[in-house]
């Protein structure tokens, strides 16, 4: 069973303090960019983001919040001002929302029938506590009839509309006394009236008492909330209860289903901060952003991670001649570690191992210096974790073994900054030198 890896992201779970603010902040509360929460469009960028959070069955890992995708990646592209942000596993918010407002229908629903259970045993403990004494020392009469009618009329709908029609029932009966008379035609109608109200609200505390009896000893079973009928030949009364299933724990609750699987989803582009110009997307059936535009996001996200593994390494192999510094942490649960490296320009490298497995499954680079980001807790060049996608972990997988075994290459070997086509790229604008003309041969 998977468990929950190091999360660098400090603060990323969040209490849900109530379901409205939720779903207003939908969108803002995303750790992903968006259009709408990135800092700075004036500087050239390219950022990757990709967070997976689930097991190997697809579960949500414990720990974590259902108020974020737990899994997406996205790539943000900025060059002269202009945004484009890919993404994989992109859900739809609207599709969202009206999934986490079906679970909480069904969580109130099954609320309210635990209150109703509960408040029903309480009544039924009370009655038999007083049937259970001796009749010289019980105190005054049984009135749990009386309490019965109250829980019933409070949780059950059909109850508290034969009550209703009772109640009417009675006034007629008064009515046609008073101006009638106790011997006319409209007066006996209506004591028969009265008393088929009388009958059927009886006939419905028999039934819920007897449903909810089975509800308390069997609470497992099928048998414990009945299958709703639309048979409209079933007497008023015996309609059964609504059948009401455990929705589980808001948790444990994974509202979003489109997942990380290595083609993009959707693209995003603006000609100016924070406005979408215009927006593709794949739906159902539907391959026409992967198409497209799928090639382009694989070679822009593999040039991104190669340039930083290459930094990494160079960094790590010349600490002295670079001023880096390296901290390494063991695990708290005892398995794998965790490589941060500052290094002299103040780029910030965190390579995770938390399963003890030998592979790097989180990895992030920031650099705190920049005005760019798109989330305080988020590394704002490249954030990845639980990678699960082989064309993007391969890049850096390895990492940890390498350095540590002296594997990954010689100090001979490693590039430098600039100074030809052989070394490394410096700056991740130097990435985007012939973006304009690769985008618009695409479009």
């Amino acid at each position: 069973m998977y468990k929950q890896p190091f999360i660098a992201f400090g603060g990323l779970t969040f209490a849900l303090i109530s379901v409205g603010i939720f779903l207003s902040s939908l969108h803002s509360r995303e750790v992903s960019p968006q259009m709408k929460n990135i800092s700075r469009f004036e500087d050239d960028r390219i950022a990757f983001h990709s967070i997976h959070y689930l097991d190997s069955e697809g579960s949500r890992i414990p720990g974590t919040s259902p108020e974020l995708d737990p899994s997406l990646a996205t790539l943000v592209i900025i060059k002269n001002s202009q945004t484009y942000i890919f993404q994989d596993g992109n859900d739809s918010k609207r599709e969202v929302m009206d999934r986490i407002n079906d679970y909480q229908r069904s969580i109130g629903k099954f609320r309210t029938r635990r209150a109703f259970i509960k408040e029903y045993r309480d009544a039924l403990e009370e009655k038999n506590k007083w049937e259970a004494q001796p009749e010289e020392f019980r105190r005054g009469k049984d009135i749990s009839e009386s309490r019965f009618h109250s829980v019933f009329q409070k949780y059950d709908s059909i109850y508290k509309k034969i009550e209703l029609d009772h109640k009417k029932a009675q006034a007629e009966e008064y009515r046609q006394r008073r101006f009638a008379g106790k011997d006319s035609p409209g007066h006996k109608k209506s004591l028969e009236d009265l008393e088929n109200y009388k009958g059927e609200l009886q006939e419905r505390s028999n039934f819920l008492k007897e449903t909810l009896n089975k509800e308390m000893n069997a609470s497992d079973s099928p048998e414990a909330s009945p299958e709703v009928t639309n048979d409209s030949n079933t007497k008023r009364a015996l309609t059964p209860l609504e059948n009401i299933v455990d929705p589980g724990e808001w948790s444990e609750k994974n509202f979003y289903t489109n997942h990380i699987d290595g083609n993009i989803d959707s693209i995003s582009y603006s000609r100016s901060a924070r406005t979408i110009d215009w927006e593709k997307k794949d739906t159902g059936e539907s391959k026409s952003v992967q198409e497209k535009y799928g090639a382009l996001y694989d070679e822009m996200v593999a040039s991104l991670l190669k340039a930083h593994r290459e930094k990494f390494l160079y960094n790590y192999n010349r600490k002295a001649e670079t001023g880096s510094r390296v901290a390494i942490e063991e695990n708290p649960q005892g398995k794998g570690k965790r490589y941060i490296m500052i290094t002299g320009d103040r780029l910030r490298y965190v390579l995770e191992d938390w399963d003890g497995d030998g592979k790097v499954e989180t990895w992030e680079v920031s650099n705190p210096s920049l005005p760019f980001k798109y989330s305080s807790e988020a590394a704002n060049i490249i954030s990845i974790t639980n990678c699960k996608i082989e064309k993007i972990c391969s890049h850096f997988s390895d990492l940890i073994t390498e350095i540590e075994t002296g594997t990954s290459t010689t100090l001979g070997e490693i590039k430098r900054y600039g100074g030809g086509a052989d070394s490394i790229l410096g700056n991740e604008d130097e990435l985007l030198r012939d973006w304009d003309s690769r985008i618009r041969e695409i479009k």
